[in-house]
């Protein structure tokens, strides 16, 4: 018996799951235009030369407010990797705010969740971080990417039962 069409049909399944899997967090219209190069600490210093400009950062969620006319986003910044998503490192250049025209639950956008952001400097806000007065690059957002909570796996420092385990000396 042949079968005709099976083989193209599992084929084509197996290369839009490929692509689904592949897909870009952003835009290409976004990536285009985003100037990768221009970090937080460059528009601290100077927020009135890159008024308007498109960024691209990264780093942890450290607040989400909803207030009537959007949501703000407290992020600390950190450098990403190829794939746009936040390294776990200790370095950072600064915390700025994420504004965004609509409703964000704060329960989803959570403190230390990682995201992603792109869109325009729109200029600084000023509050306090304890006693310290801080400025915020405020970030008007285009789009951006929540990622997904890594789970970790827990492996016991020592085997449960060695001696019915013939690998108990490898872990």
């Amino acid at each position: 018996m042949k079968r005709t069409g099976y083989f193209p049909t599992r084929m084509l399944l197996v290369a839009v799951l490929l692509a689904a899997g592949c897909a870009a967090p952003f835009s290409e219209g976004i990536k285009s235009q985003v100037n990768e190069s221009i970090t937080l600490d460059q528009v601290a210093a100077n927020q009135k030369a890159y008024q308007g400009t498109l960024v691209m950062w990264s780093g942890v969620i450290l607040s989400t407010l909803p207030r009537e006319k959007g949501t703000v986003i407290e992020i600390l910044e950190r450098p990403y990797d190829s794939q746009k998503r936040p390294r776990d490192v200790d370095t950072t250049r600064g915390r700025f705010l994420a504004r965004y025209n609509g409703f964000l639950d704060p329960a989803v956008f959570c403190q230390g969740r990682d995201i992603t952001v792109a869109g325009r400097i729109s200029g600084s806000e000023s509050a306090k971080i304890g006693e310290y007065a801080y400025t915020y690059p405020v970030v008007e957002l285009q789009e951006y990417r929540l990622w997904p909570v890594e789970m970790q796996r827990m492996y016991p420092a020592y085997p449960i039962y060695p001696f019915y385990d013939p690998w108990w000396w490898y872990y």
